[in-house]
Formats: structure tokens, C-alpha cells, sequence
């Protein structure tokens, strides 16, 4: 066999297409088919719509009335990783019936390198290929924000998802569309921040998916050959929504570890100190008045806590008076608890409010040995009046106590700004900006 003849094993590039010319049905005008792929070309003269699939060209119907404006014409070059490719098709989406609200795409065709897709919106512009790469996950089922990851091991952040429709078409297509077709998109931005893009698109019962990068109005211009386009439209300032989410779980995540430091230190604090003091007192000894047993403050200006618990208060309530008083009977400090405890049933579901015990803190000016005076009435239910204790009391002290207070502020500002914090970020997930 002669291998030079047939050039086995050279490598021979694949004959380029010749462009095939048409004749339009409609009103009989000579067009050129650049793209051996396409099945849909629209009349440059008279805007229908022809099949050129098969054989036998048929129209599929007229295009819009409305003429869209858009910055790059048909014909126009692109320039991309050295490679020459031309415009060959253009279609305008719109959102919620809003025209102003568009994105604009271009079909970017070469002989030898297939297709590209530029996509524009809002000044920004997007260039995307068909890949075969697929999301672990449905796409369709996320929020902006979210984050997905395809089987090549890349994690993406959703940039925007929602539903729109074609408004406007001309050029050659490599597929059959329609005015008022319908397509739903997630558009997804690399997590890592780089500008790399991953584009699904679900058209009918098609799901088509799409690798990509977005390009700045400079590297459009000089892929172009414009360096004009742009000049004179206000483009809207566009957020970066993968540095938005990463500032969301920045503040997120400071704001959960603030509020577990506080709520530890919180807990810390009440669990500080040293027991001195536990005594009961009967309800006989509280109608009357009793003094502890005597309990040593080690140091002055410490903080003394005082727990008070009223044993077997149920549905009740309990007025509490109590002295902090020195070895010679002088009284350092003044202080009541209004204990009570409430609960029932209404309406099928259980209530409760109030509590059994009741703490205070007493910094304490001089260290020694003090005592507590006590003395209580307590009564069941509504009673609005009482002259003796129904229920025994049971009295912790504890020396050298840290306050909560600061930490326990601290935590309910933490937990109140967490979860601002987290509606702000579900209210931006869902896109309600405002």
C-alpha cells in the first residue's frame, strides 16, 4: 500500500468546509451558510425563520418586529487563544417579560475549532464552550450562594438561577429555535475566585452544560478589534458573589466563635468560687428569724454569691428576705428574692414560668467571718398575702465569685447579631437585595 499516497500515519488535517448558498423561500434572497452545523438560519431581508436542516429549506415562521440593539454585528471577528472565530449568530433573553432587563449571546463559529458562546449582561460578558463535565448534585435545587462540585473535583459558587426567554434571533444556528422559547439556567463562578465559569441550561427536556471564563470589557475590546464598544453606556456595578458569600461566612463563623467564647466564659464564671456555705432552713425556722452558720469571706472586695432554693414550691410563691451580717451583728448588706414557680396545661400543650431558686451576687467590702439572717412567708397559688413560710429553703454561698454579667450581655449582643447576620444572608441567597 502506498502510504504517501494516502497519507496513512501524516496526520492530514480535515478539509475545510465550503460555505453552502441558500435561496430564502420566503422572499427569494441569496444567503450564505458559513457553519456546516447549522439547522437554522434567519433571513437577513425578510427575518424568517428557515430550517436548513434537511434538503428542502422550510420556514419555520417571522421573527420578531422589534429590532434589538446589540454592540457586536454579524460577520464581526473574535480573537481567542490565537484563533480567528466570527460571528455567526445572535439571540437576546429576557427575564420576567422586562426588555430591559437582557442578555445578549453571540455564536462564535470556526471552521476548526467549533463553536464559542459570548454572553453579555449588564456590560459584562462571559465566554463559554459545551463540556461534559456534570455537577455531583442537581443544580437546579440551589440558591445563590450555594455550593455545588462537579465530577472533576471543582467547587463552585451559584452566581444567579432563574428562567428566561428568547426574545430575538438572527444568524445560522446549529439548532432549531423559536421566539418564546423557555429556558431555565444556573450560573455558577469558581469557589476559589479565579474567573473560571460553569453554565446548565434546560431547555425543553435537554440539559446542556458549559465551561467558561469571564472576560473584561478590555479583553473583549481587544479580542473584538473595538476598542470603542462600552464607550458611553453606564454599566451597573457588578457584586462579586463569591467574595460576598466568603464575607458572609467570615462574619458567620466569627460571630458563632465570639458566642461560644462568651457563653463558656459565662458558664466559667458561674461555676467560679468557693462553697462556704449550705444550710436548710425549715418553714419554721424562716417565719421566724435565723442566722447560718458563720462562713469566712477570704479577701476584701470579693464577691460573694448567694443561691437560694425553695424546696417544694409548686404552683406557689415565696418573699424572701435576707442579711449579710458581721460576727458583731453589724449588717453589711440588704437584699429580698421574690421566688415562685408556676405550671399547667392549656389547650393541650404544657406551660411553666418562674423558677425554685433565685441567685445573687454581693461584693463584700472587708474580709471575715459573716452569717446570713433570714426570713420568708410563702403561699400557695393566687394568695396575695402571707404570714408564715410553707416551704424550706436551701442555702448555698460561694467566696471569690467572677460576675457573668459582662459575658452574659456579650452573648445575648453575639447571638442577636448572628442571627441578623444569618437573615441578611438567607434574604441575599434568595435575591431579595433590598
Amino acid at each position: 500500500m502506498d502510504k504517501e499516497r494516502f497519507g496513512l500515519n501524516q496526520g492530514r488535517p480535515r478539509p475545510p468546509y465550503q460555505p453552502q448558498d441558500i435561496h430564502c423561500p420566503g422572499c427569494g434572497a441569496g444567503l450564505t451558510v458559513k457553519d456546516e452545523q447549522a439547522q437554522m438560519v434567519i433571513c437577513e431581508y425578510c427575518g424568517k425563520h428557515l430550517d436548513v436542516s434537511q434538503e428542502e429549506k422550510t420556514v419555520l415562521g417571522q421573527g420578531p418586529e422589534r429590532k434589538w440593539e446589540f454592540p457586536l454585528k454579524i460577520g464581526d471577528s473574535f480573537r481567542y487563544k490565537g484563533a480567528r472565530y466570527e460571528i455567526i449568530a445572535r439571540q437576546a433573553f429576557i427575564e420576567d417579560n422586562d426588555v430591559t432587563e437582557v442578555t445578549r449571546e453571540y455564536l462564535l463559529y470556526n471552521p476548526r475549532r467549533g463553536t464559542l458562546y459570548l454572553s453579555e449582561y449588564g456590560g459584562r460578558y462571559d465566554l463559554a464552550w459545551d463540556t461534559h463535565v456534570m455537577p455531583v448534585t442537581s443544580p437546579f435545587t440551589l440558591s445563590r450562594g450555594s455550593t455545588m462540585e462537579t465530577h472533576d473535583g471543582k467547587k463552585w459558587v451559584t452566581l444567579e438561577a432563574g428562567e428566561y426567554e428568547l426574545a430575538y434571533v438572527d444568524g445560522a444556528l446549529p439548532w432549531v429555535a423559536k421566539v418564546g422559547d423557555r429556558s431555565r439556567y444556573v450560573d455558577f463562578a469558581d469557589k476559589g475566585g479565579t474567573t473560571e465559569r460553569f453554565d446548565v441550561q434546560w431547555t425543553a427536556n435537554e440539559v446542556e452544560y458549559a465551561s467558561g471564563v469571564a472576560l473584561s470589557l478590555e479583553q473583549v475590546r481587544q479580542a473584538t478589534g473595538k476598542p470603542e464598544l462600552g464607550q458611553g453606556v453606564v454599566r451597573p456595578k457588578s457584586e462579586d458573589v463569591v467574595k460576598t458569600r466568603r464575607w458572609y461566612m467570615i462574619l458567620l463563623l466569627f460571630c458563632l466563635a465570639v458566642l461560644a467564647f462568651n457563653g463558656i466564659m459565662a458558664l466559667y464564671c458561674m461555676m467560679s468560687g468557693r462553697q462556704v456555705l449550705e444550710q436548710t432552713f425549715n418553714p419554721a425556722q424562716l417565719t421566724e428569724e435565723v442566722l447560718s452558720e458563720p462562713f469566712t469571706v477570704a479577701s476584701g472586695g470579693n464577691v460573694v454569691m448567694v443561691e437560694a432554693e425553695a424546696g417544694g414550691l409548686d404552683n406557689a410563691w415565696m418573699a424572701l428576705d435576707l442579711a449579710m451580717v458581721r460576727e458583731n451583728e453589724t449588717v453589711v448588706h440588704v437584699f429580698d428574692e421574690d421566688i415562685q414557680y408556676y405550671h399547667g396545661v392549656e389547650g393541650g400543650e404544657s406551660w411553666s414560668e418562674g423558677s425554685t431558686e433565685e441567685t445573687s451576687y454581693i461584693e463584700v467590702p472587708e474580709a471575715g467571718t459573716y452569717r446570713l439572717l433570714l426570713h420568708a412567708v410563702s403561699a400557695p397559688g393566687e394568695t396575695p398575702t402571707a404570714t408564715e413560710a410553707r416551704h424550706s429553703v436551701r442555702v448555698r454561698v460561694y467566696d471569690n465569685v467572677r460576675l457573668p454579667h459582662f459575658y452574659v450581655v456579650l452573648t445575648i449582643l453575639t447571638a442577636f447579631v448572628l442571627f441578623l447576620t444569618f437573615i441578611l444572608y438567607s434574604k441575599w441567597k434568595s435575591g431579595e437585595e433590598d
